[in-house]
């Protein structure tokens, strides 16, 4: 009942659905491709959001002097970056919702749309795009925010 409620919500009355798009049909791994490269730079940018936000100009600034040689040059790379705080956040935030946004759209064409792409979209962001990348960037934030910091 609760799920036939949810569907109704989300169903465009009266407007004609394509079907989803068969694995061999010439458009179907192109959107696979992007959903992929989408829900893995989605994750990308949650990791450095999380990475590069936790490292404060204090901590950069010690690691930049007394760090070990290597700590030394990713903090370097990354203390002009950090400087500018709020214009960092809003950047890596803004791309991160549109991608989130993106993805269940690329998504409804492939699966048949509606509330399973949206459900499909979460899951992939919930995993991929935000636990996984989250945990290996509040580890090695340091290294991968020097290694994205373009």
């Amino acid at each position: 009942m609760l799920v036939a409620w949810a569907t109704s919500l989300f169903a465009d009355h009266g407007a004609h659905h394509e079907p989803p798009i068969p694995p061999d049909h010439p458009a179907f791994w192109p959107r696979f491709a992007l959903v992929a490269f989408l829900v893995l730079f989605g994750g990308l940018i949650a990791g450095l959001t999380l990475g590069l936000m936790s490292l404060n100009a204090t901590s950069l600034h010690v690691l930049a002097n007394g760090g070990d040689p290597q700590q030394r040059k990713w903090a370097a790379r990354i203390q002009p970056i950090r400087a500018n705080g709020h214009l960092l956040l809003v950047t890596l935030l803004l791309t991160n919702t549109l991608i989130n946004e993106a993805l269940p759209i690329v998504m409804d064409s492939m699966i048949g749309g509606g509330l399973v792409a949206i459900l499909a979209s979460t899951a992939l962001i919930f995993v991929f795009g935000e636990i996984i990348p989250q945990s290996i960037c509040a580890r090695h934030g340091l290294r991968i925010g020097a290694f994205f910091a373009w």
